[in-house]
């Protein structure tokens, strides 16, 4: 009897380098707001899943070192090949094994693979210390309800119809790749990737997340929604 090796769809372990061409076509709404929200002259940072290093680098610009750590190998491997960084150190750790005391506890797009989510968000809290700051994003659920439903029952047709929505944009435009990024968005193992992942709606998001960073505020960036909060 020939025995099936079970993939995990939510792992970027065979993802990453399709993961970062993916993230590169994209503007990175986060990266062009980060800057402006920084505290300058930090000592210590650390990125929760900083995947292959797109914002921990710009962490480093404020901060006099940062730690990035993410649970996929293949994303730190990618990381320290790409975004080598002289105040970045990368490391394989997954959330709940990461420890110490930060000025700055930083991840982005991470929690919604995260199960459960409470203790994720109390342990991100626990790394901050006495006045330092948290800042979380994750992807929300679409916005409009005709999305949401459209996402909760078909989602691999709800993110192919993006696919081809963002083609004919690029096609419009004249952006190079296009035909590549749409061949990369509509991957097998990327769409079941994308079918299995769960999102918060924007009232959900700040409901949960302010009941563990109370007096946090919140901001919109597209697809984002990004949580700011100072350790008393």
């Amino acid at each position: 009897m020939s025995r099936h090796h079970h993939v995990d769809p939510q792992s970027y372990d065979r993802l990453a380098d399709h993961y970062e061409c993916l993230s590169g076509h994209q503007a990175d709404v986060l990266a062009e707001w980060l800057p402006s929200v920084l505290t300058t002259g930090g000592q210590l940072a650390v990125d929760v899943g900083c995947g292959a290093g797109r914002h921990a680098v710009i962490l480093a610009q404020s901060y006099a070192h940062v730690l990035g750590v993410d649970a996929s190998a293949p994303m730190i491997e990618l990381a320290q090949r790409t975004r080598s960084h002289d105040r970045v150190t990368y490391r394989v750790d997954a959330l709940f094994e990461t420890e110490g005391a930060f000025d700055l506890v930083f991840s982005s797009a991470t929690l919604h693979h995260v199960k459960p989510l409470m203790p994720a968000l109390e342990h991100l809290r626990s790394l901050v210390r006495p006045g330092g700051q948290a800042i979380i994003a994750d992807v929300l659920a679409p916005q409009r309800r005709s999305y949401r439903i459209l996402h909760r029952l078909y989602p691999r047709g709800f993110f192919i119809a993006g696919a081809l929505l963002n083609l004919m944009v690029d096609f419009v435009s004249r952006r190079p790749g296009a035909v590549e990024h749409f061949r990369r968005a509509t991957y097998q193992p990327w769409l079941d990737h994308l079918a299995t992942d769960r999102f918060l709606t924007a009232s959900e998001f700040d409901h949960t997340y302010g009941s563990v960073f109370p007096g946090a505020t919140f901001t919109q960036l597209q697809h984002l929604r990004v949580c700011r909060w100072t350790a008393p």
